[in-house]
């Protein structure tokens, strides 16, 4: 079953909701659209002032949404105690920190660093999740005590 979705909430004096919500959500519909069509515009322009304005623009985005995704990141990071954080190896940070940098250049890095590793060992723990915090053995984990405690409850 279909529902309807929720036009957003905005507040207006009462005598308005039907005719006014719907006029300012074209509006800023028409708006949008507008700005799509500059920017299309821009960015298939024959100057090539207009086509580098429009890709600097587009970067310029892209970093306000990057910022804001290290903000929630950051956040959300903050509220997990430290020793509750995922660990990462020396591979995986370096994969994190520098995403062009594919196993070789890591193991070449590394190796700089002093830790010699094969590139098909990078390659291995790249694929690893990240290790679990050994305070989380499930009970599932647990040895059997004796003979006849095989369940792993």
């Amino acid at each position: 079953m279909l529902t309807k979705p929720e036009e957003p909430r905005i507040p207006l004096p009462k005598g308005w909701q039907g005719c006014v919500t719907t006029a300012v959500l074209h509006a800023i519909a028409l708006a949008h659209y507008a700005i799509v069509y500059a920017r299309a515009w821009a960015a298939d322009s024959i100057n090539a002032r207009v086509r580098l304005s429009a890709e600097n623009h587009r970067r310029q985005e892209e970093c306000v949404l990057l910022r804001e995704e290290h903000r929630i990141k950051d956040a959300r990071t903050a509220q997990i105690a430290p020793q509750r954080r995922p660990h990462y190896n020396l591979a995986q940070r370096l994969k994190t920190l520098s995403p062009s940098m594919g196993k070789l250049r890591i193991a070449e890095t590394l190796c700089r660093a002093g830790l010699h590793l094969g590139v098909t060992t990078v390659e291995r723990i790249l694929k690893e999740d990240p290790r679990p915090d050994p305070g989380d053995a499930s009970p599932s984990t647990r040895i059997p005590s004796g003979p006849g405690d095989s369940s792993p409850t």
